[in-house]
């Protein structure tokens, strides 16, 4: 299965109880979700760069990657950037396992020592199968 199919399953079953998704649309890079209070928009990007914090810069904006240690080294040392938008989440994911993790770096700097960020990264990213 793909990303961008893991995704939109995700999307869909993170709703089955509240009911609250109204749209939903699949486009080349993203996913749009427009529920009855909100907006979301799910970038799908298997593999991390610098071209990711141009399209971050909006609330409500989930990154969903590849569960693969370099994301992880790259999340690691442009962490900076990744503070910048306060409600930035990041979803580490292996759809063939349907296993993930999620990172919300403005909660995690905050409550992590800065010394052992690496090692926790690594940690989280261990607890979910890579994908290879």
């Amino acid at each position: 299965m793909d990303l961008k199919t893991w995704t939109s399953i995700f999307i869909k079953n993170r709703d089955l109880i509240k009911k609250e998704l109204d749209k939903l649309e699949v486009k080349k890079d993203s996913i749009d979700c427009f529920y009855s209070d909100r907006e979301e928009r799910y970038i799908i990007k298997e593999h991390l760069d610098e071209a990711i914090f141009d399209k971050v810069k909006k609330k409500n904006t989930i990154i969903v990657c590849e569960n693969k240690k370099k994301n992880v080294i790259f999340v690691y040392k442009k962490w900076k950037n990744f503070l910048k938008n306060r409600s930035l989440r990041i979803i580490f994911s292996n759809p063939e396992q349907n296993e993930k993790w999620v990172l919300r770096p403005s909660i995690h700097d905050r409550v992590t020592d800065k010394k052992t960020l690496k090692k926790g990264l690594i940690s989280l990213y261990e607890s979910v199968s890579p994908v290879k």
